[in-house]
């Protein structure tokens, strides 16, 4: 390996470091909660602030780093997040865990951008897109990674080894920076006014509003995307989380895969992007659940979620090449937004019209980044490659979009139609069958026993396919763990028939579906923003949480 491959190589497990220990925590929060007392939702704090200081330092850290020393500044971040992650593994207090986990998110825009400047510099601007596409392949292998690997160390040996999993690869990029890694100092000195000066251009504004629009177009859709597999596909936990896996490594092939796309024909690649993703996302709409169809779509939009962070990076630093570490924070704090809003605009579909309209929000999103990628395209000035640059050769550049587009249009339309003729909703499959048996009215609803304690309470089930369901596996004798303080949960071996809702408030005694296969007994009342498919609800819930206990307790459900 030649010293520009090596010094590549480490930029990209330094990445790979750092987006490792921002997206593990997701993996472990559970456990997090246990260990401090605190609701799982308190230990979310642990996620959103790491991402707002994402945010707020992508344009403002990277700048004022650029006139040091890279190597030492990479030292520096390096061995920030070492020193945190060790830190993380004896914190005896929640709030020393959240303020050692904060800290280091304010310089995870520094190294990163830093990795993608000095990547493109070193490649040369000929091979600049590939050498990117390199280090975002670290991207995404820590968003890969970093979730199974702590869930896995958390349940399988501790929450300690887990956060020390963490520090270990920090330090270990640590190390080879410090051996392998030349000094770096800045060829040229900018001023911070001189790079300022970038944000009067109206090209890397609108450059910085489809990034957002890009961005927010994947990931609005993907962080539900768990909760649409189990509810509205039908997969098996186990299931769920081996087709998130396998988008993950889809993302890797897709960054090797948009190096070569963004070095031979760029600007058709970004303006074709949008629609490409908008087509896988349309058979996910019209009813294609069956798994061989699922499992292509997954994988195709895997390559295109891969495609899209090289795309983004690129898109907004050839608007600023002048001033190429804070165009890369920029990208970092534009990319952040559009998570953010578009999982935001999504999460109102699922409000109003149930988990399986969660790609409407996509859909938008994409349209609005095809409109403002196509507008820029249009005028020059705004164009971050320009005319002559953006491989534009008059009618054979249309004529190769024009032939792209119809074989995504003949894909969509093959893809739609196997989709609604081969499978539908497994809500409407339980339908169907619910339909030979006997109705079930309100005066029908049966009483359940459920005994935890010592004591027996008297429940009364929801007139749907779900309780019905549930109902034909009792009696049960299992052991219920205990969750936030208000709640005791089971999960079932195979999935049940559910209809998800938002709830907004939980009342003490209710019994409830989550995700398909998990029970839920709650104790306690709280609001909520999660949805459940109600099963039941105990009449006098009087004394069930000291039945309930503290811990994990055994539970009998059955009939009286």
């Amino acid at each position: 390996m030649d010293n520009k491959n090596l010094l590549i190589f480490i930029l990209m497990t330094g990445v790979f470091g750092i987006l490792n220990t921002e997206m593990g925590f997701i993996g472990i929060l559970p456990y997090i909660a246990e260990r401090y007392g605190v609701t799982v939702v308190h230990a979310g704090l642990l996620i959103s602030l790491f991402a707002l200081g994402v945010a707020i330092a992508g344009p403002t850290m990277p700048l004022f780093f650029s006139r040091f020393n890279r190597k030492s500044v990479m030292l520096l971040v390096l061995g920030l997040f070492t020193v945190c992650n060790v830190i993380s593994v004896f914190a005896g207090d929640f709030n020393l865990l959240l303020a050692v986990r904060v800290l280091p998110a304010f310089f995870h825009p520094v190294y990163c951008s830093m990795a993608f400047t000095v990547a493109a510099m070193i490649a040369g601007e000929k091979d600049a897109p590939k050498a990117v596409a390199k280090i975002n392949i670290g991207v995404s292998a820590g968003m890969v990674a970093g979730v199974p690997v702590s869930n896995f160390l958390a349940e399988n040996i501790s929450l300690s080894a887990s956060m020390a999993f963490f520090a270990v690869v920090t330090f270990l990029v640590f190390l080879a920076t410090w051996f392998f890694v030349p000094s770096m100092p800045p060829t040229e000195r900018m001023t911070y006014g001189s790079q300022l000066r970038v944000l009067k251009k109206p090209m890397l504004w609108a450059s910085i509003v489809a990034v957002i629009f890009l961005n927010g177009s994947v990931f609005g859709v993907f962080n539900y995307m768990a909760e649409y597999l189990g509810s509205v596909a039908g997969l098996a936990p186990a299931l769920v989380s081996a087709t998130l896996f396998v988008y993950g490594v889809c993302n890797i092939f897709g960054s090797m895969i948009a190096g070569r796309l963004l070095t031979q024909n760029p600007l058709g690649t970004v303006k074709l992007f949008p629609f490409a993703v908008g087509l896988v996302y349309l058979p996910f709409l019209s009813g294609g659940h069956a798994p061989a169809m699922t499992a292509l779509l997954i994988v195709l939009w895997g390559l295109l979620g891969g495609v899209n962070a090289n795309i983004n990076q690129f898109w907004i630093f050839r608007a600023a090449p002048e001033a190429p570490d804070f165009a890369n924070g920029l990208f970092l704090t534009a990319a952040n937004l559009g998570c953010m809003a578009g999982t935001a605009f999504s999460g109102v579909f699922i409000d109003a019209m149930g988990t399986q309209y969660v790609f409407l929000g996509g859909l938008a999103f994409a349209a609005l980044a095809a409109a403002t990628v196509w507008g820029q395209s249009c005028r020059p000035a705004m164009n971050p490659l320009g005319g002559a640059a953006a491989g534009v050769n008059g009618q054979s550049e249309g004529q190769r979009m024009q032939k792209l587009l119809m074989a995504c249009l003949l894909f969509a339309a093959l893809c739609v139609s196997m989709g609604c003729g081969k499978a539908a909703p497994p809500a409407d499959a339980s339908t169907s069958s619910s339909q030979e048996k006997e109705p079930i009215t309100l005066k029908q609803k049966k009483s359940l026993e459920i005994r935890a304690g010592g004591k027996t309470f008297l429940a009364v089930m929801e007139d749907n396919e779900a309780a019905r369901a549930f109902s034909a596996k009792l009696p049960l004798k299992v052991t219920m763990t205990e969750l936030n303080g208000n709640e005791k949960y089971y999960r079932l071996p195979e999935r049940l028939p559910s209809s998800d809702q938002s709830v907004g408030t939980i009342h003490t005694g209710d019994l409830m579906l989550y995700n398909g296969n998990c029970i839920v007994l709650f104790y306690r009342d709280f609001s909520t923003s999660y949805s459940y498919t109600r099963l039941g609800r105990v009449e006098n819930p009087a004394g069930l949480a000291e039945a309930l206990g503290r811990g994990d307790v055994p539970v009998a459900i059955g009939f009286p």
